[in-house]
């Protein structure tokens, strides 16, 4: 199987409060799977889907190997157009084709798959609908910020959500608004969790569909927290107010303490 492939090298423009960054150019990267994921230029992106008791190791959203990835995993997670799970799983691959190592890379994806956000398949069929607000259309299947100058056939590919322009959907008039409300989960992912979840995983050649049924195993029991959001509203994450010290400890003892 491909590692997939980045289209681009990743430009972005530090916004002024020192904690959000704007791409300046249009990034694509096309996962193992074939399947293209497009980040359009002047999306804003903060690391927010990351969950925050993995910054403190890395030093943050936007260092090290994983930035990319990061980029990638933010934007759709606020979209919401494509599955929860499938989100998750680019940001793996995006790590792993960014060189990111195995190990870290095993150890965040659990980290995101448990902490970070999920939404229902009804979310994402809203997602796909065509806001009667949003103007006039692209032509259709054309890749959002990828530039074919005159030739705008020369994109062939299948419909495949956020990223290309969706079919056509009678709305009913197209002359109304309309408002959908989003309910996001996320479950809390404490020191204690994560060092437990690392100790299974660290050393072990375990695949995806592994790694999430470890996980499955120690949230099938806890209450996620859940927050509805309206049209334009953007996900905020769970504060993490834990010990730096005492994570920086953990990661170097789960021997994943060199940044990616």
């Amino acid at each position: 199987m491909s590692l997939g492939r980045f289209h681009e090298d990743l430009h972005t423009l530090w916004l002024d409060d020192g904690r959000r960054v704007e791409l300046t150019k249009a990034f694509n990267y096309t996962d193992p799977n074939g399947l293209l994921w497009s980040v359009p230029k002047k999306a804003i992106v903060d690391g927010a889907s990351i969950p925050r008791i993995l910054w403190t190791p890395l030093g943050g959203p936007f260092e090290g190997k994983y930035r990319k990835a990061s980029v990638i995993h933010d934007f759709y997670c606020d979209r919401r157009s494509r599955a929860w799970e499938a989100v998750h799983r680019v940001f793996y691959d995006a790590m792993i084709t960014s060189g990111v190592s195995g190990g870290q890379a095993n150890l965040l994806y659990a980290g995101v798959y448990w902490g970070g956000p999920r939404w229902s398949e009804t979310v994402v069929a809203n997602a796909r609908l065509r806001h009667p607000d949003d103007g006039p259309r692209r032509p259709r299947n054309r890749p959002l910020g990828v530039d074919f100058g005159d030739d705008e056939a020369s994109w062939e590919g299948p419909d495949q959500g956020i990223g290309l322009e969706p079919p056509d959907i009678d709305l009913g008039g197209g002359e109304e608004t309309f408002e959908t409300r989003t309910v996001v989960e996320q479950y809390a992912l404490p020191p204690d969790a994560l060092a437990n979840l690392g100790g299974a995983i660290a050393g072990k050649d375990l695949s995806l569909d592994e790694i999430e049924r470890l996980v499955d195993q120690r949230t099938q029991r806890l209450e996620p927290h859940r927050v509805e959001l309206g049209d334009g509203e953007r996900y905020r994450p769970l504060a993490f107010d834990g010990d730096a010290d005492a994570l920086k400890g953990l990661w170097s003892d789960l021997g994943l303490d060199d940044k990616p």
